[in-house]
């Protein structure tokens, strides 16, 4: 990554950029009236590749400690791996609400494919499901919508400040969010 002319490298940079501008103090302007700004950053409760969640739990600290406000996490497909990043990130001093962010995972190519791009696990029983499955698109659709009910249903349950669903073309959030209505 090759950061644009006077951009940021990190996401640290951006929030500090916000963090002024909310107390009036403006890039390569004249101070004035603050904004009211309201900072999301990221996080990611399997790790980020080859980054050590250790290191992960540092770098939400360090954004939470410049402004961040709440964080949203990667997509992951197993509670139990956001509930131990949540229940580490407390321990790492993380006070900021921490929201998970789901989304159904609605083909055999998501299977494939969201795993390396998100650094997420996805579960046997889960996979097991898909590929016995795979011959018929609709019935993985719906195995992907029923385990996302029963993600967000669950995560409710134990009281998350939120629920950030992820959406892309024809992944089924409409569904989801129908039924947990």
């Amino acid at each position: 990554f090759v950061p644009e002319p006077g951009g940021h490298e990190h996401s640290g940079g951006l929030i500090t950029q916000i963090v002024d501008l909310r107390r009036g103090k403006y890039v390569g302007a004249q101070e004035g009236t603050s904004l009211d700004f309201c900072i999301g950053a990221a996080c990611y409760p399997e790790g980020y590749h080859t980054q050590p969640i250790s290191e992960q739990l540092h770098w939400l600290k360090y954004n939470q400690d410049l402004g961040a406000d709440y964080v949203v996490t990667q997509v992951f497909f197993e509670n139990e791996a956001f509930l131990r990043f949540r229940d580490q990130a407390v321990k790492a001093g993380v006070t900021v609400p921490i929201i998970p962010g789901i989304q159904p995972l609605v083909s055999l190519r998501y299977l494939e494919t969201m795993p390396p791009i998100f650094g997420c696990a996805v579960p046997a029983v889960l996979n097991e499901k898909v590929r016995a499955s795979a011959d018929c698109p609709e019935d993985v659709r719906q195995i992907g919508v029923d385990w996302c009910i029963e993600q967000a249903t669950a995560l409710r349950r134990i009281g998350v400040p939120g629920l950030h669903f992820y959406a892309n073309r024809n992944n089924a959030i409409g569904d989801v969010i129908r039924n947990l209505l």
